[in-house]
């Protein structure tokens, strides 16, 4: 599960569901990025979706345990799940892109679900002011650090 586990609804079920399919011997690997993931850009973004009362940005809970953010978050979903055993490393990923690249990475995420939810104006709003904060980060090179660092776990 390639960052993709902490966007279903019932994390929990999933991945119990996916260890009675497990044969003998086999194991489930799934990726999940750390509390650090995409800032500040990401605060930026659902800050104002919140701020143009996007619905689904209004609804979302940056909080929840089920992100999966944290280690212990990760354990804590383990245990419930009834896992065997896990291991777990953490590996940070990161690089330079230019904002006109962290708006599309955006617009390639369930950002664009929120994105959309706006009026033209709003969405225009939304990103004129997402580039003007974006702005204060940028380095020599106009550039604004990816952080992409991942927790990649191995369960059986």
């Amino acid at each position: 599960c390639g960052y993709s586990l902490f966007l279903l609804p019932d994390v929990v079920a999933v991945l119990k569901n996916l260890l009675e399919q497990l044969r003998p011997m086999g194991f489930i690997i799934f990726t999940t990025f750390t509390e650090e993931a995409f800032s500040p850009s990401s605060e930026i973004i659902l800050s104002l979706l919140e701020k143009y009362a996007s619905p689904s940005a209004l609804k979302y809970d940056r909080n929840k345990w089920q992100n999966l953010k944290y280690e212990r978050d990760i354990k804590r979903l383990c245990t419930v799940a009834l896992v065997n055993d896990m291991n777990m490393h953490t590996e940070a990923i990161r690089y330079g892109m230019n904002i006109d690249a962290w708006w599309a990475l955006h617009n390639n995420t369930e950002i664009k679900g929120m994105l959309m939810e706006l009026s033209k104006e709003d969405y225009a709003s939304v990103k004129n002011e997402y580039y003007e904060a974006m702005l204060k980060h940028v380095d020599m090179k106009e550039e604004v650090e990816l952080i992409a660092d991942t927790h990649f776990v191995l369960v059986s």
